[in-house]
């Protein structure tokens, strides 16, 4: 598996920079001094991708489904994103009552953009209902691996349970998942 690392940071000028905005090979001096050494693999890899030997490009993503893993904040921002983008999301956790309650933090979320894009009340209603149509809950981590095309793992910051998920996701994933 190949695994993109990507650091958003600041231009110099202060202005926030945007990850879709500015090419991998830009960003890869504001790598933390602990990821330096996957600069020469991510060099490469762009190379490749130039040369056009490079399976994963920023189109290959449009139509992706992502799987979240991790129903709380974290990952219920996640799948409200990627609704917002228009991928199809499923969402998990281990906690068995959490996905709803993460289904309802997108909900809520995608209500509070809706009333900044100043739609009546019908027409908010009928938008966050049109974006929640493609989410989905799993009920094991599997079911996320193989239904996922980019799984990003959004659970408690415990290493353990990150190899746990990473290992569970790697075993059942697609090979051209992308794991994150």
């Amino acid at each position: 598996r190949h695994v993109s690392l990507l650091r958003v940071g600041e231009r110099p000028d202060r202005q926030p920079v945007r990850a879709d905005a500015v090419p991998l090979h830009a960003l890869l001096p504001l790598l933390p001094p602990a990821l330096r050494g996957v600069q020469g693999h991510l060099s490469d890899r762009l190379s490749s991708r130039e040369a056009g030997h490079e399976p994963h490009g920023p189109d290959d993503l449009a139509g992706a489904a992502i799987g979240a893993v991790g129903a709380g904040t974290m990952g219920a921002g996640i799948a409200q994103v990627a609704l917002e983008a228009g991928h199809e999301v499923v969402l998990y956790d281990v906690d068995e009552e959490a996905p709803a309650r993460g289904v309802e933090r997108v909900r809520v979320g995608l209500g509070r953009r809706a009333a900044k894009l100043e739609l009546d009340a019908d027409s908010i209603d009928e938008w966050v209902d049109g974006r929640l149509a493609p989410l989905r809950t799993a009920v094991t981590l599997d079911a996320v691996a193989s239904a996922a095309d980019v799984a990003i793992e959004a659970a408690l910051e415990d290493l353990d349970l990150k190899r746990t998920i990473f290992g569970a996701l790697d075993r059942e994933a697609p090979s051209e998942a992308l794991l994150a």
